[in-house]
């Protein structure tokens, strides 16, 4: 790294920390303690859990007053070879011009990115907000930070760009089974259970869904929704086998270049319609057509030549999964990514997002989408878009 290089970095890295440090002092999510105040946010650290950079693996928790329990599985990105490995996010390394592969832990600063809502609602997670029919609800969210979209129970050994030997841990399955032992005592019996994630989180939600149901076996109003998880490649099922090694049940039903899909069609044929599935994603994912560029040329920008492609991608998913069961419910959405002399693209995810509470152009608002779902009433909307 040049003189010029580690100014940048440093930077970045500077300004990282007075973002993460303001976030703290609001006390949005405190240290865990008992008993839990209902409504406030808990920094719970799994017993054994571990982020890919080998530091503590923490989830969140909230209590609330009604015995239904929302079940969020936190996204950020991944890492399928030894170039993605080498391409953690931080803002030092965005400084720097690196692409934000994925995060390899859940420090201070993404918890400010994922809870902070200086700028507005934070969707689903925000209690607070009067629009959120889910506020009464217990939250446990898990919090990523393996790079292996839940599913990795091994270690990634590579060298970095100095030529060092490294590792990263991609314990995402592992963990997560950890965490259903410290949900287990803390939320014992819901009456319903939500379990959803956003971007990586999306892809995640299939693959651990059956742990979730045998953690729960008395659960009898069980929904998943996966929250944009559309980005084909053929490399996945090496990286679920040799990178990740996800467990055979995991890695075994992977058989195209679209995981999400093979994971519900796996799930789909284990529970049947004793489940409730939604997917939503939106029409010109500005991270997703970003990603597709990245694989192709390892330069994680947008261009429009992935649009129809991409288009075409959402097609092949949205049909795989409606051919399932007319009980899987789909929403295209096109809200805006709304950054000045950004790409005419659309949001990626809704449901952290300012926008959950909005309606699209067709007039539904994600959040009324989801909550018809949850009470049997469940649609589809949007997909004339596509």
């Amino acid at each position: 790294m040049t003189k010029e290089q580690k100014i940048l970095y440093m930077r970045g890295e500077q300004r990282e920390r007075r973002l993460a440090d303001a976030f703290l002092l609001t006390r949005k999510i405190v240290p865990f303690e008992e008993p839990m105040e209902e409504g406030q946010w808990y920094r719970r650290i799994v017993p054994g859990g571990i982020c890919a950079d080998g530091s503590e693996y923490p989830i969140l928790l909230n209590r609330g007053c009604e015995n239904s329990l929302v079940i969020f599985l936190e996204g950020g990105g991944m890492s399928l070879d030894e170039e993605m490995a080498r391409c953690p996010n931080s803002l030092g390394n965005t400084y720097l011009g690196k692409p934000p592969c994925y995060a390899a832990n859940f420090r201070p600063y993404i918890e400010y990115t994922c809870f902070d809502n200086a700028g507005g609602s934070r969707g689903i997670v925000e209690k607070d907000d009067p629009r959120n029919p889910f506020r009464d609800w217990h939250f446990a969210v898990a919090t990523y930070g393996t790079a292996d979209l839940y599913t990795g129970d091994g270690s990634f050994s590579y060298t970095d760009e100095e030529g060092r030997p490294q590792t990263l841990h991609h314990k995402g399955y592992a963990n997560f089974l950890k965490t259903l032992k410290v949900l287990k005592e803390v939320f014992p019996d819901p009456d319903r259970i939500l379990l959803m994630g956003g971007s990586a989180g999306a892809f995640g939600v299939p693959a651990v869904a059956p742990d979730v149901l045998r953690a729960y076996p008395r659960c009898r109003d069980i929904t998943v929704y996966s929250d944009s998880a559309t980005c084909p490649n053929e490399r996945y099922i090496d990286a679920a086998q040799r990178v990740w090694k996800a467990p055979k049940r995991i890695a075994g039903a992977m058989h195209t270049k679209s995981p999400e899909a093979d994971w519900f069609e796996a799930l789909y044929k284990m529970a049947g319609d004793s489940l409730r599935y939604l997917y939503s994603i939106s029409v010109r994912d500005w991270i997703f057509i970003s990603y597709l560029e990245y694989y192709k040329t390892r330069n994680m920008i947008y261009k429009t030549e992935w649009e129809e492609a991409f288009r075409g991608h959402v097609k092949e998913t949205v049909g795989r999964l409606k051919r399932l069961t007319d009980r899987f419910h789909i929403l295209i959405t096109d809200f805006p990514f709304a950054v000045e002399n950004g790409p005419d693209a659309t949001l990626h995810t809704t449901c952290q997002d300012p926008h959950f509470y909005e309606k699209t152009s067709y007039g539904v608002t994600p959040a009324q989408w989801l909550w018809d779902a949850i009470n049997k009433n469940g649609y589809d909307a949007g997909v004339d878009l596509l």
